[in-house]
């Protein structure tokens, strides 16, 4: 391109942009986008408050005084608003730990070490404000729960001037606590509670025990508020009336929002509980405990106006039928035990027998089934099955006491004296069972025990049954032994003479016997022999004539026995052997005769025992037998004669006695004979 062409085109180009410049500009439409910020207030849906409607029973409340409370309503608010050393679980009834996160033992088992958990604090709900604030000590800082609160409503509680009625359970139980409660001692660091640090408490026990770490934590020994119950720098005292509405101050999961007296009680959640593993924060906000009768909670449930309610017994059969009533009818444990006292003092059932009775005729199974109607069990011991120490009727079925009507009559019977079907045949002893109530079987007509008269009259007869049988045996197989070895003439002479007695009643001799000796014994002169026989007579109670007697005229039947044992066995082939050798007479009796003989003699003595019984017993009942006022039954039952149709136990219990007696030694004798002879073993 030539250079004259370049100039010229580099000329248009100015030119150009030249006037592009100077032309007027195109009009343009601009939206202007205009941002306006408006504050708007959005109102969020409230949050309904979950809230729990229940009956606390009938009545007001008594108290929510740890120290003071001894009523199941009054615990349960207590413990909701206020937490011990240690928790028992709900369902398990495991002691676990409360405010004290964990404790240490001593070796002794005795010294329990509490190390409380930090950061808990006393809260109060501010109605002015509307809700739960932390309780500020004077220096406007809140006040933590600490080992102090917890010695002061220890100490509290074991004060005289307090008067806890459930006091004995931490006197009993900790060391020194007892001498304090009584107003023994008035230091209180003699009780077995000190304070090691803020958080650290140390309980001592009087012993060893699985229960200590249980009353620990009982609602007795929960901390107070001493500033608030005796007032502090900033605080005023409001002592008993610090439960109220507006002073009440807890430190649990609820605290006290509002106690109207007779009417309600609100608890509301406490913001600030932190929540442990046996005490979690709580999920409902409110809680009212209505103060209503059963009949009126339960409508109050069924109109809607209580969430929970206990259902009466009177409509329980209607609630398990009603298809709704019935899924919503729940049934839980509940560590509590209905029980029944006695006065231990009153008459009747100050006797342990009378006690027993009653409790051994209520059928609990029946009274649950049937009157109850809420799935109770039947208890068969005070202590709740499941607690510590406890035992289960699972473990032990057999223990405690049961449904028994059988033995609740028997010792009702005991300690009434006189059987019931004596009462009815003979109503008069009514007032006689009254005045003999201390003895088993009653007494006599001058107040003596009939049962120690019936003892001590054993030993009458029981002497009888051993003298008796001993006189005759000795006097009847000497006499018989000689009559049958010998033989012949002197056979013939000795068995005539034992015929002669044999014709002769012996109970008649005896009688004529007794009644000589009585009369000539009467008022013998001292110093000579029927003196002597008669102080005899005097020390063996009137029973040495009747062991004459019997030695008179009981050995005939023995001698003939033996007489009769001795013919058999002394044609023997051995006692000929015997002779051969030249065995003397006294050899070949001892040696040979008898031992073979004995155990016929032995057996028959034994069976004729209960004659010389009841030969003793006819005696005294004559007035021929022992002297009064030594005990016979024979002169028992003469005496209860008298008066059978009116006390027939005087009668009675001595002749069962007698039978009872007469019976066991002819049993013993039958079981002698069977041992004894040969011929009879095997049989049986």
């Amino acid at each position: 391109m030539s250079r004259k062409l370049s100039v010229a085109l580099a000329l248009v180009v100015t030119a150009a942009m030249l006037l592009s410049a100077c032309a007027t500009p195109t009009p343009q439409i601009v939206k202007e986008t205009v941002v306006v910020t408006k504050e708007v207030v959005v109102t969020p849906t409230p949050v309904p408050k979950k809230v729990l409607r229940m009956n606390l029973g009938p009545g007001d409340v008594p108290t929510l005084d740890p120290s003071l409370a001894t009523d199941v309503s009054s615990v349960q608010v207590i413990e909701l608003t206020s937490v011990g050393l240690t928790r028992q679980n709900e369902e398990t009834a495991a002691i676990e730990p409360g405010m004290a996160e964990s404790w240490d033992i001593s070796e002794d088992g005795k010294t329990y070490t509490f190390h409380l958990r930090k950061g808990i604090y006393w809260v109060k709900y501010d109605a002015a404000k509307g809700e739960v604030v932390q309780v500020l000590d004077c220096q406007g800082k809140p006040r933590e729960v600490k080992a102090q609160d917890f010695w002061y409503g220890i100490i509290r509680t074991l004060k005289p001037e307090t008067a806890s009625d459930y006091a004995y359970v931490l006197a009993f139980a900790i060391e020194g606590a007892e001498d304090f409660n009584k107003g023994v001692i008035t230091d209180t660091a003699a009780v077995g509670v000190k304070v090691i640090d803020d958080y650290t408490l140390q309980i001592t026990f009087k012993e060893p025990a699985a229960y200590n770490a249980n009353i620990a934590g009982m609602w007795v020994a929960h901390a107070e508020p001493s500033w608030l119950i005796e007032g502090d720098e900033c605080t005023e005292a409001r002592g008993d009336k610090w439960t109220e509405t507006g002073f009440f101050q807890g430190y649990g999961p609820y605290t006290l929002k509002e106690w109207v007296h007779e009417d309600h009680i609100v608890l509301v959640k406490n913001p600030f509980w932190p929540g442990i593993p046996s005490v979690p924060q709580a999920k409902i906000d409110e809680i009212v405990f209505r103060m209503l009768e059963d009949t009126a909670a339960f409508a109050e449930y069924e109109a809607g106006n209580l969430d929970v309610a206990g259902v009466p017994i009177g409509d329980i059969d209607r609630v398990k039928a009603d298809p709704v009533l019935s899924k919503e009818l729940v049934i839980g444990p509940v560590l509590c035990t209905y029980y029944y006292g006695f006065n231990t003092k009153a008459p009747v059932v100050n006797d342990v027998r009378v006690r027993r009775a009653l409790s051994m005729a209520i059928d609990r199974k029946a009274l649950v089934e049937n009157v109850l109607k809420g799935g109770q069990e039947p208890a068969q011991w005070f202590c709740r099955p499941g607690l510590t120490g406890c035992p289960t009727p699972k473990d032990y079925p057999d223990l405690g006491v049961k449904y028994n009507p059988e033995e609740a009559k028997k010792l009702l019977d005991e300690y009434l004296k006189v059987p019931a079907w004596m009462l009815w045949l003979f109503p008069s002893m009514k007032g006689y069972a009254r005045i003999s109530d201390r003895y088993p079987l009653g007494a006599d007509y001058v107040g003596r025990d009939i049962l120690s008269r019936i003892i001590y009259g054993t030993r009458i007869s029981l002497t009888v049954a051993f003298i008796g049988p001993i006189i005759s045996l000795v006097i009847g197989t000497i006499y018989g032994s000689i009559s049958g070895y010998f033989g012949g003439r002197v056979d013939n002479i000795m068995m005539r003479a034992v015929d002669v007695l044999y014709a002769f009643p012996g109970l008649l001799f005896i009688i004529l016997l007794m009644a000589f000796f009585r009369s000539t014994l009467a008022h013998p002169a001292p110093g000579t022999f029927v003196y002597a026989v008669s102080q005899l007579d005097a020390k063996v109670g009137g029973m040495l004539f009747i062991f004459i007697g019997i030695g008179l005229t009981a050995w005939e039947t023995m001698a003939r026995l033996t007489r009769g044992q001795v013919l058999s066995v002394k044609e023997k082939e051995f006692i000929e052997a015997a002779r051969a050798i030249g065995a003397g007479h006294l050899r070949i009796m001892f040696r040979h005769i008898f031992p073979n003989i004995i155990g016929p003699l032995v057996v028959a003595e034994t069976l004729a025992i209960p004659s010389y019984i009841s030969l003793e017993a006819f005696l005294s009942f004559i007035g021929l037998g022992v002297n009064p006022p030594t005990p016979s039954w024979g002169l028992m039952i003469s005496e209860g004669a008298g008066v059978i149709r009116t006390y027939p136990n005087q009668a009675i219990f001595p002749a069962l006695a007698l039978a009872i007696t007469m019976f066991a030694f002819n049993f013993l004798g039958d079981g002698l004979r069977d041992a004894l002879d040969p011929r009879l073993r095997g049989t049986r």
